[in-house]
């Protein structure tokens, strides 16, 4: 199985508690939080038993003209189609 990491921003106390509880049992957030997406894929806890005790979100759709963090950060370089130019001339 492949990792990857992940930026979650939960309640700080909520957190905190969980963490607590958990390193109490053996466990650590990583586990938990595994735990918890196995149980949705499995189907063991259903959208409406997720609704209950999480408050869903409003999703928003990113702009595809927005840069985010890299806004005046990216750059095309003047010769950048010249590779493409020397491959067409190369081709014919």
């Amino acid at each position: 199985m492949e990792n990857m990491n992940l930026n979650i921003v939960p309640d700080v106390d909520l957190m905190a508690k969980a963490q607590i509880k958990l390193h109490e049992n053996g466990f650590d957030l990583n586990a938990a939080f595994n735990g918890f997406l196995l149980k949705i894929v499995n189907e063991e806890i259903s959208i409406e038993e997720l609704k209950k005790i999480a408050k869903p979100v409003k999703l928003k759709r990113p702009r595809a003209e927005s840069l985010g963090i890299f806004e005046g950060k990216i750059w095309m370089a003047d010769d950048f189609d010249e590779p493409l130019e020397d491959m067409k001339e190369y081709m014919e």
